[in-house]
């Protein structure tokens, strides 16, 4: 309300006709100011509620409140978030972690956001893994930094955050403007963006001392300077929280803190919405120079993944004995990031296409599996969906056990490219690892005599595609002496990558743990050194 009723916002005409204006922009601020924080079911019921109360708002009855926006401005009637939705632009040079397609969902959250941030209101988004939080408040105050000049300061807590931290990653941005006030440069104002807000732990007394600090924050518009206890008032400054539902690490936030909050729930997308997202990107992607059978694909692939997706939630939930079944809608994300990893030269069929979808979903998914009889069900659904989507026959025999598929970049990495492609000359690839191996100890003092076996092979080339990739990381879990180790070197030095592994010694504490990652940062950072870091569990 407070940022609507204005004559540049829009309200004018008669006093009869500004009643009404009013009327409906306090519906629409009642329905989210209220009813933001619930969830999709919650949602539903609450629209009744509002639309029982607020009669005179006349809201379109074909959706929820949720699911309009009140031109104020032009019109002066609710509109569908469809008609704000802006087209997704596709560039081919972005980083795929950069890449936002725009849905009904991000648009309204964005919109929220805007709004209240230019009232310097503090809002607090939560809502399941990888539904997008991060993404659209990211997104949003680059947008802002550009068109209301914003600054941003952006803080990731995790279980060892301290509140000393906190206030200095806060202090640091900030520039004195009288004696006791400190606020942004002049005409600025500034988004503390903190994530994962919920992580710090808990202290013995039951408080998170990061939390108490931005508490006071938000309470007095400030906080004391350390050492000396004098108060420094804060101006032009609002707190954008981020945080999932609490659960494992994530606690319980006190309610003192954030009932100061705005709160706002990201609802996990439907089908439809995920169809959307992964579809723009994949069309665009194979629209830069792929043959057109193969672009014919791109639905057959997106619908398979978010089938596997939805399926492998339900029937194959965490048990004690399976606790990593975790997934979620990063794992979608991490299938179309695989097949945008190839090149028009490397797939040039529909049969190449399939084979590489299989490959991405096998690494995402299937390499998770720890038993024949959820592995023997993920191909069961695998054969289903190449049948079903792709039109393809597959046999079960031929595609995981005489030919099974690889796919890697390791064929030719003395060119100046380096194509992820399809590996059907097995003998070749075992030629270039022997002579990669052979290299490494002529290279190194300290000798690797290993046996390249098919489960090694395999093991070798799920590595290299995760070194490949912009953000990658993996996990390797065998018994000791099984070569996980070993075959992490091997991919490095293949790479032309540095191999770095924290030795523990009897001194070694937090500040050596912190000073060898900054060594470590350098060298990756400023001197551009690609480094494969590498933590064991003992």
């Amino acid at each position: 309300m407070e940022v609507f009723l204005h004559e540049k916002e829009g309200l004018k005409g008669t006093d009869e006709e500004k009643k009404k204006q009013i009327d409906c922009v306090m519906s629409w601020a009642y329905a989210w100011g209220m009813g933001g924080s619930l969830d999709f079911q919650s949602k539903e019921r609450f629209d009744s509620v509002v639309k029982d109360q607020f009669k005179s708002a006349q809201y379109p009855p074909a959706f929820t409140v949720f699911d309009y926006w009140y031109d104020l401005k032009k019109e002066k009637i609710f509109k569908p978030w469809t008609t704000k939705v802006a087209p997704f632009i596709y560039d081919k040079e972005m980083s795929y972690f950069d890449l936002m397609v725009p849905t009904t969902d991000t648009t309204k959250y964005s919109y929220c956001l805007e709004v209240l941030l230019k009232i310097e209101k503090p809002v607090f988004f939560t809502g399941g893994s990888g539904t997008g939080k991060s993404a659209v408040i990211s997104n949003k105050l680059v947008q802002m930094k550009e068109k209301d000049n914003f600054m941003q300061i952006a803080i990731n807590m995790s279980a060892q955050t301290t509140s000393e931290r906190t206030q200095k990653s806060i202090e640091e941005k900030l520039e004195r403007t009288s004696r006791t006030a400190f606020g942004p440069p002049s005409g600025k104002k500034i988004a503390i963006f903190v994530d994962d807000i919920n992580m710090p732990a808990v202290e013995f007394y039951g408080a998170q001392p990061p939390i108490e600090l931005l508490r006071l924050f938000v309470d007095r518009a400030g906080m004391y300077q350390r050492g000396e206890w004098n108060w420094k008032d804060v101006n032009g400054t609002t707190l954008v929280a981020c945080a999932a539902p609490p659960s494992g690490g994530r606690a319980v936030l006190t309610q003192r803190f954030s009932r100061r909050f705005n709160m706002l729930c990201m609802p996990e997308p439907t089908a439809g919405t995920l169809t959307t997202i992964f579809s723009q990107i994949l069309k665009n992607f194979l629209a830069s120079g792929f043959q057109e059978k193969v672009k014919n694909l791109q639905e057959a692939a997106i619908q398979s993944t978010i089938d596997i997706y939805v399926r492998i939630q339900i029937d194959l939930r965490p048990t004690p004995s399976k606790f990593h079944y975790l997934f979620n809608l990063r794992d979608v994300s991490k299938v179309v990031q695989g097949l945008c990893m190839v090149k028009p030269v490397s797939i040039g069929s529909e049969e190449l296409f399939t084979k590489l979808w299989v490959n991405e979903t096998f690494r995402v998914f299937y390499d998770r599996l720890i038993n024949d009889d959820d592995r023997k069900w993920f191909k069961d659904i695998i054969i289903e969906l190449m049948q079903r989507n792709f039109k393809q026959a597959a046999d079960p025999n031929d595609i995981f056990v005489e030919n099974k598929i690889m796919f890697g970049d390791l064929l030719k990495l003395d060119s100046p490219i380096q194509y992820y492609e399809c590996i059907t000359d097995k003998a070749k690839l075992l030629k270039i690892l022997h002579g990669g191996l052979d290299e490494y100890n002529m290279s190194n003092s300290s000798k690797m005599n290993l046996v390249l076996f098919d489960d090694a092979l395999e093991h070798i080339l799920r590595i290299a595609r995760v070194l490949k990739q912009p953000r990658g990381h993996i996990m390797l879990i065998g018994v000791g002496g099984s070569g996980k180790q070993s075959l992490i070197k091997l991919c490095t030095f293949m790479r032309q990558m540095e191999f770095r592994m924290i030795e523990i010694n009897k001194g070694f504490d937090i500040n050596s743990f912190k000073e060898k990652m900054k060594e470590y940062m350098k060298e990756s950072g400023i001197e551009g050194k690609g480094l494969s870091f590498t933590i064991t569990d003992t």
